[in-house]
Parts: structure tokens; sequence; C-alpha cells
């Protein structure tokens, strides 16, 4: 989505005030879409974090097979690794994490799990949405 609101920043003119009048998430669905059309299977790196991404997102995806996957650390540790990684806006996190709606098909703890504990509890997860 970050890529996404880059490449629209660049068409935009904005010191003129000429904006691309659609939601960066609009483009960023139906691509979502474009490629699910053709076969591709995707990971999908995102934060639905307002009223209008979650709405778009859900009509826009509706036909297609998900897997909603919660990804999980304490504010506290949201809150240093947005400082540590220094370019986001310090509160960012926390501000999205009070939207999201936590509606997940599973959930990992990527604090209290390492990468791999956390790789093979959705990969778990994908093998049993593939047999049912």
């Amino acid at each position: 989505m970050d890529d996404f609101d880059l490449v629209i920043e660049q068409m935009e003119d904005r010191h003129n005030n000429r904006l691309i009048p659609v939601e960066t998430a609009y483009f960023y669905h139906r691509t979502i879409a474009m490629f699910a059309d053709k076969g591709i299977n995707l990971v999908l790196d995102t934060v639905i974090d307002n009223a209008f991404s979650r709405a778009d997102f859900a009509e826009c995806l509706a036909e297609y097979p998900l897997l909603r996957v919660g990804v999980h650390c304490p504010p506290e540790e949201l809150a240093r690794r947005e400082r540590e990684r220094g370019d986001r806006r310090i509160g960012q996190a926390l501000e999205q994490l009070a939207f999201v709606e936590e509606v997940y098909d599973v959930e990992v703890d990527i604090f209290t799990d390492s990468v791999e504990q956390c790789t093979e509890i959705i990969v778990q997860q994908v093998m049993k949405n593939s047999d049912g």
C-alpha cells in the first residue's frame, strides 16, 4: 500500500492542487483483484485503517478466497519499532491499532513467537483451508 501511495503522489501535482480524486486503496484493491483473476496468489501487508478502505476491500474482494492474518504485538513494542524504523510518523501504529477491526482467520504474535513459528501457524491455516 505504501508503494501505491508513492506512485499516486508522483502522478499528482500537489503544488498546483491537481490531485487524483480517488482513494489510493481503490487502486490497490483492484490491482489485487487483477492479479487474482490471472491465478496469481498474493501476500498482502496492509492495514485497513479507515472506513473507505474497509468497505472497498470488502466489496472489491468479496468473491476471492482470502486468509486474514492478525499480526499482533504489545503497543509498547509497536511504538519502539516505529521509532527504530525512523520512516513512520510517531504514533501512527497506535492510531491504526485503534481502528483495526479484529476479524481474522488466524492470528500470530510477533513479539512472543519467532518468524518461523508465526509462519508455521499461517501455513497450517492455509493447509487446513485448502483441505476443506
